[in-house]
C-alpha cells in the first residue's frame, strides 16, 4: 500500500491552518531526513500527505524528547545549594564591607549605649529632688511654679544632651516673656 492511496494530500497552506504552523517552519520540518516520504510537487507546488505528515512530526517530537536526558534532580538541588551559598557569602560580604566602614553597629554595642543612656536619665530623673528643692522652695504661685519647672526640665535635658553629645532645642522650655511679669 502507497501513500498516495491512503489520506489525502494538503497543500503547505493548508498544513500550516491545521498544524498551526507557520510556513517557515514546515519548510523547516521539510528539510529534516525522512520528510521526503511525505511530500510531493503538483504542478510546481508542494503538497504534503495527511495524516502521514504530522503523523511523522510527532513521532519526530517524541523521538527528540526522549534523546535528551532528564535533568538528575541530585544535579539540581546541588545546583541550588551551590547558588544559595553563593547568595549568602555576598551578602556577608557585602555586611563585612558596611561593618568596616562604620556604617553598621552590633547588636551588642547598641543594646550598650543604650543600656548606658537609659541610667543617666534614670540617675538625672532621682537626682531632681535634692538638686532643685531649693529652687521651689519659696514659690508661691503657679506660674512661678511652671516657669521653675520649665528651667528645671531645660537643665536635665541640657545636661544629658552634653554626656551623650548632642544637641537639644529647649526652647519651648524657656519660660514665655509674658508669664515672667507675674
Amino acid at each position: 500500500m502507497t501513500l498516495r492511496s491512503v489520506g489525502e494530500w494538503k497543500t503547505v497552506t493548508q498544513a500550516c491552518d491545521a498544524l498551526g504552523l507557520s510556513r517557515q517552519a514546515i519548510g523547516d520540518w521539510l528539510k529534516k531526513p525522512g520528510a521526503e516520504k511525505y511530500v510531493r510537487n503538483r504542478k510546481g507546488r508542494r503538497e504534503l500527505h495527511w495524516p502521514g505528515f504530522p503523523t511523522w512530526r510527532d513521532q519526530q517530537l517524541q523521538g527528540e524528547s526522549r534523546e535528551k536526558p532528564a535533568a538528575d534532580p541530585r544535579k539540581l538541588q546541588t545546583a541550588d545549594a551551590e547558588l544559595r551559598r553563593a547568595l549568602a557569602d555576598a551578602e556577608m560580604a557585602e555586611l563585612k564591607v558596611t561593618q568596616l566602614r562604620g556604617e553598621m553597629v552590633s547588636d551588642a554595642d547598641a543594646t550598650a549605649e543604650i543600656t548606658r543612656f537609659c541610667e543617666r536619665v534614670r540617675a538625672t530623673i532621682l537626682s531632681i529632688p535634692s538638686r532643685y528643692q531649693t529652687e521651689i522652695l519659696d514659690l508661691r504661685t503657679i506660674p512661678e511654679a511652671g516657669q521653675a519647672l520649665r528651667r528645671i526640665a531645660a537643665g536635665i535635658l541640657t545636661d544629658l544632651e552634653r554626656d551623650a553629645g548632642g544637641t537639644s532645642d529647649t526652647a519651648d522650655l524657656k519660660p514665655a516673656a509674658s508669664s515672667t511679669a507675674a
